[in-house]
């Protein structure tokens, strides 16, 4: 299991002190970064080769949130491997404690010329190594509203370019904020789903 430890910082927290969503997504996503580029995959050498790895789904289940100043320990594995398809877990914790926050993910290599998935060769699997899925129920990937959810026209916006990645692309922690900032003032949230690339559905767990 590659980890990493860090400290969170005031420019990751919100307006309570604590941790927000998208600065969540960001720490998994620098886990997963972090150890590409010292398993000898780097962004550099990806873009060189044309390639780069594609988030696909998350599905999140949080029992707290960290606060200003707390360090923190992220870990990260893929966990299988499913034809084109990588299946990668997370976990955030304090140091030596039990995960406060559990996470599976499913991402896709790239061709960034073709625009077609690839399968990872066996020497950035070996390089990656595996470790046992996360256990718990964690359902289909595929997000159903329920029959009474109300749909609101929360309006568009353009894309700037400052929300571009390596890839050219609206990194997954702008597409979440964008969804936060329509859901209602207080609502807590105790999970999340992410699902689509173009069109991206996601599904808050919320308490009021």
């Amino acid at each position: 299991m590659y980890q990493y430890q860090s400290r969170i910082r005031f420019s990751e927290v919100d307006r309570n002190r604590k941790l927000s969503i998208a600065g969540l997504i960001n720490y998994l996503q620098d886990c997963s970064t972090f150890q590409s580029e010292d398993t000898g995959f780097s962004v550099e050498r990806l873009l060189e080769e044309k390639q780069g790895w594609f988030i696909l789904s998350w599905q999140i289940e949080i029992d707290s949130l960290p606060s200003l100043g707390e360090e923190i320990v992220v870990s990260t594995s893929p966990s299988s491997y499913k034809g084109l398809f990588a299946n990668r877990d997370f976990t955030m914790a304090y140091p030596g404690g039990k995960p406060f926050v559990r996470v599976r993910s499913i991402w896709v290599l790239m061709d960034l010329e073709k625009g077609t998935p690839l399968r990872a060769p066996q020497e950035m699997r070996d390089a990656y190594g595996m470790e046992e899925p996360l256990e718990g129920d964690w359902g289909g990937r595929k997000i159903k509203l329920p029959e009474e959810s109300l749909l609101v026209d929360a309006g568009s916006f353009q894309v700037p370019r400052s929300y571009l990645d390596t890839n050219n692309h609206m990194n997954n922690s702008h597409y979440i904020e964008e969804a936060l900032a329509v859901l209602p003032t207080g609502s807590h949230i105790t999970g999340m789903d992410e699902a689509g690339e173009i069109l991206a559905v996601i599904r808050f767990l919320i308490e009021m």
